[in-house]
């Protein structure tokens, strides 16, 4: 098969040449096009990281609310996760206080109060399934926005 293939190279010669000649230049674009695509990424990334600057140099959060990547001390810039909960007023108070703050601007909630309902005096009629359907209404200005939990729970061994 291969020495088919080489007499067939050998009859057309010319043909074996320009194939040979355009895989070549395919090949030296191609290479080309990638160097340049990456060259231009690391030029922008490089450019980016001079200019960028987060908008905070200390981040306060709650008690138990770090995110995987803030363990390994890394924060994406300007990143606000939206997160329940906040910090006390003497705990801003803190803040301010350290050596080298010159601004101490809260992005979590100063001062936080969770209102929950206490369910331990609900009346059910016997062991089962139930359904507890919970309804908030948020009034925010013109409109009421309505957010409504289903929540499902069990009573007794069965």
């Amino acid at each position: 098969m291969i020495r088919f293939i080489w007499k067939n190279w050998w009859r057309k010669k010319g043909n074996f040449i320009f194939l040979i000649v355009g895989v070549l230049l395919i090949a030296a674009g191609l290479f080309y096009l990638v160097g340049l695509s990456h060259a231009t990424q690391t030029t922008i990334v490089d450019e980016l990281q001079k200019r960028w600057q987060a908008s905070y140099d200390i981040v306060v959060r709650p008690a138990g609310t770090r995110s995987i990547t803030e363990k390994d001390n890394l924060l994406d810039p300007n990143f606000l996760s939206g997160l329940s909960g906040g910090i006390s007023i003497e705990q801003y108070e803190q803040i301010k206080e350290i050596d080298g703050v010159d601004v101490a601007a809260p992005i979590a909630i100063i001062g936080y109060l969770l209102f929950s309902i206490d369910l331990q005096d609900l009346e059910l009629e016997g062991n089962g399934i139930y359904r507890l359907v919970t309804e908030e209404i948020n009034h925010i200005g013109i409109k009421e926005k309505k957010n409504v939990t289903t929540t499902y729970f069990s009573r007794g061994n069965d």
